[in-house]
């Protein structure tokens, strides 16, 4: 059920069982005696309250440290229906039918158990190509999974990372972002970093296209990091990061930032924060313009000056934003601009079978109206 609900396993669940379950029974028992006898004398259940306090602390200590063990959350992915249905039969067939009691046949049925449960998330994700944008305010966020490889482009803040990043990572089966990318170091960017190291996802390679003083959470960070022994360096204009034949991520220009990503056969053109003024230095950088040139434009939702909507040509566009300039929305569909936009339509997906997805359309195929 776990791992149908949350795609997590805590392997040392059963070793920590084994440890608590006598002192929890005591606790319990001893809680009920404590009580009955308060009610006689306050004094005796109060003493007795007392001396099972040690035991209560030892309880949680003990899942304190099992929680420190290397792996005690390992995410492995989401699993089907019918996968736990498979894994629940085969374990109440090692009970009910005598035939698995003969010459510890149960491994049998517990070892098929255990090739239904994991062995298809792991095909899956060996062959698993996706881009996935998550709704949140005006940051652009991008997490790619391709050929067990990850990345992640910008983290949000705490709360976004805590609640919404977190989960999605347990249920894609990810535990360790390969290529960590901040494009900002304002927190409501890339603070949710910090809550992701401080949980059970390792990063292996950070980047960032940070210029002058960092405010004091990413210092933060920078120093979780170096803790960490995880490689940091700041991206150059020109600079690629190749993760594999499918997927590349380049820094086209610095000041104003402007980030170029390869998946598959499409491109992706990043202006984050893109204001009048930074836009007419793009124009009046004339062997620059030709180099914006991409099948997807992503932004964040303001107006985008003509002569660069033509240098980039798309032919979808995806605004992580809360809402969208109409003006822009309207000159958009008029060049027959496919558009999205997190603020209407939530998270939204791509891959090579499926094109692009949203969350609102995947709600309304599932309605019943």
């Amino acid at each position: 059920m776990q791992l149908l609900v949350f795609g997590k396993l805590t392997p040392y669940s059963l070793l920590a069982n084994v440890f608590t379950t006598p002192l929890v029974s005591i606790s319990t028992y001893g809680g009920i005696i404590s009580g009955l006898l308060a009610i006689i004398f306050v004094p005796i259940g109060a003493a007795i309250a007392w001396l099972l306090y040690p035991i209560l602390h030892w309880t949680i200590d003990i899942a304190q440290w099992v929680n420190t063990l290397p792996s005690a959350n390992t995410n492995v992915g989401t699993i089907h229906l019918w996968q736990m249905l498979i894994a629940y039969a085969l374990f109440v067939a090692i009970w009910l039918v005598p035939w698995f009691g003969k010459m510890q046949r149960w491994t049998i049925a517990f070892v098929l158990a255990c090739v239904v449960l994991f062995v298809p998330n792991a095909i899956a994700q060996a062959n698993t190509f996706q881009v996935t944008l998550p709704a949140f305010n005006d940051v652009p966020i991008m997490l790619i999974k391709n050929q067990n490889q990850t990345v992640l482009i910008n983290s949000g803040d705490r709360q976004f990372a805590g609640f919404s990043l977190q989960p999605l990572l347990q249920k894609m089966g990810v535990n360790r972002i390969d290529w960590a990318i901040s494009t900002d170091t304002q927190p409501d960017v890339s603070d949710g970093w910090n809550t992701l190291i401080s949980g059970s996802v390792a990063i292996a390679q950070f980047r960032d296209i940070s210029l002058g003083v960092t405010p004091k959470p990413y210092q933060n960070l920078q120093q979780a990091l170096a803790n960490a022994k995880t490689p940091l360096s700041s991206l150059k204009a020109g600079e690629t990061i190749t993760i594999n034949n499918q997927v590349a991520v380049q820094l086209i220009n610095q000041s104003p930032d402007i980030l170029k990503i390869k998946t598959g056969d499409l491109s992706w053109l990043l202006l984050a924060n893109v204001d009048q003024k930074s836009q007419q230095i793009i124009i009046t950088q004339k062997d620059l313009l030709p180099k914006l040139s991409a099948n997807i434009l992503w932004w964040t939702g303001g107006q985008i000056d003509p002569k660069i909507l033509e240098a980039i040509n798309p032919k979808i566009a995806i605004a992580s934003a809360t809402s969208v300039v109409e003006e822009m929305v309207n000159r958009l569909y008029e060049a027959k601009v496919r558009v999205f936009w997190t603020g209407r339509d939530s998270s939204i997906q791509w891959s090579p079978d499926k094109d692009f997805q949203t969350l609102r359309d995947q709600q309304d195929s599932r309605s019943p109206i």
